[in-house]
Parts: structure tokens; sequence; C-alpha cells
């Protein structure tokens, strides 16, 4: 019987110490996750007065007479290109009606040639046609 209580009494001691240390290993590792949350909340912290020195710091290249002067060179940049756009169509307008009144001009000039040579025909039928002496 001794024997017995002895073996639990080893036993309990083992189950004692097992909890201890599992105790001290838990309190460890709180201990730890304690630390790295206060690294944590102060790197957030920081990250925080980061961004407001970063808004502050773009609120005044915003409010800036050289952010003024930039915004307006790419508004007369883009005023240029729309300019230049509307000008290569307009060229491209004359172009066009170039081709027409030169391509009209040929045909009125055709058809200038045709209408002499039919007057030149009919000038002569009607001289050989009229009676001696009425041309």
């Amino acid at each position: 019987m001794l024997h017995a209580a002895a073996h639990r009494v080893a036993e309990a001691v083992t189950v004692a110490r097992s909890t201890a240390q599992r105790r001290g290993r838990l309190r460890t590792a709180a201990e730890e996750a304690d630390t790295t949350e206060q690294r944590l909340c102060a790197d957030i912290d920081g990250l925080a007065n980061e961004h407001n020195e970063v808004d502050a710091t773009l609120s005044g290249l915003l409010r800036s007479d050289a952010y003024r002067d930039h915004e307006a060179l790419v508004a007369r940049r883009e005023a240029v290109a729309g300019l230049e756009r509307e000008a290569a169509t307009a060229a491209e307008q004359r172009d066009k009606a170039h081709r027409h009144l030169v391509a009209a001009a040929d045909n009125a000039h055709r058809r200038r040639i045709r209408v002499d040579g039919d007057l030149a025909g009919l000038t002569a039928d009607l001289t050989m046609a009229a009676p001696p002496g009425h041309c």
C-alpha cells in the first residue's frame, strides 16, 4: 500500500511539474505576445504620423506656385494638342477640297474644249450652208 501511495505521489509530482512548466511556457508566450503587441502599436503610431506628414507635404505641394504652373502647362499642352488635331482635320479637308477643285477644273476644261470643237464645227457647217455673201 505504501508503494501505491508513493507511486501516486510521484505521479502527482510529475503532473505538478508539467503543469508548472506549461504555465511558465504560457507566461513566456504571453510576455512575448505583449511585447509584440506593444511594438506593433508603436509601428502603427509611427505610420500614422508618417501618413499625416505626407498628407501635409502633399497639401503644401498642391498649393504651391510650381504645382499651379505645372497644371497650367499641362492645360496649355492639352489645348495645343487639340488645336493641332483641329489643324490636321482642316488640312485634310482643304486637301480634299483642292482635289475636288482640280478635278472640276479639269472637267470644265475638257468640256470647254469639246464645246469649242462643237462650235467650230457648227460655224463651219453654217458657213457652208449660208448663201454666198451673207457671212
